[in-house]
């Protein structure tokens, strides 16, 4: 076989691989989670999920830009289990409002929460996210 036909191969793995790869990604932006379960998986009530999404008074939601009753995406129950990971440390939902906001301004990311790994997490209570 003559490294043309050896290249080719690899451009039509490539290609498939890659349309793979963008169908998956797709896929964790389609709304697949009702409140109840996303709730559930993130082990906090689903009238508490809601009021994170929909209320917060003059600051505005904690979780910005969910329609309601359209179903949450992968996305979306990522930044609900953060939340909830946090308030279950004690953290108040205003700083986890400010801290959202920041991280969405600075990291240019609509879910930005999406990003943090655990080390994150305790990188950023060490900055000043410390339970109240």
């Amino acid at each position: 076989m003559d490294s043309s036909e050896d290249e080719g191969r690899t451009t039509m793995s490539s290609r498939t691989d890659k349309r793979g790869t963008d169908q998956a990604r797709r896929r964790l932006y389609l709304p697949a989670y009702r409140v109840a379960d996303a709730a559930r998986y993130a082990g906090a009530a689903p009238q508490t999920v809601t009021r994170w999404h929909y209320h917060g008074g003059q600051a505005g939601p904690a979780l910005p830009g969910r329609q309601k009753g359209r179903p949450l995406s992968y996305m979306e129950l990522v930044e609900v289990a953060f939340i909830a990971f946090f308030r279950r440390q004690g953290v108040s939902l205003q700083r986890l409002r400010r801290a959202r906001q920041y991280a969405a301004q600075n990291l240019n990311a609509e879910y930005p929460f999406r990003r943090v790994s655990m080390e994150d997490r305790r990188h950023a209570r060490s900055h000043g996210l410390q339970p109240v």
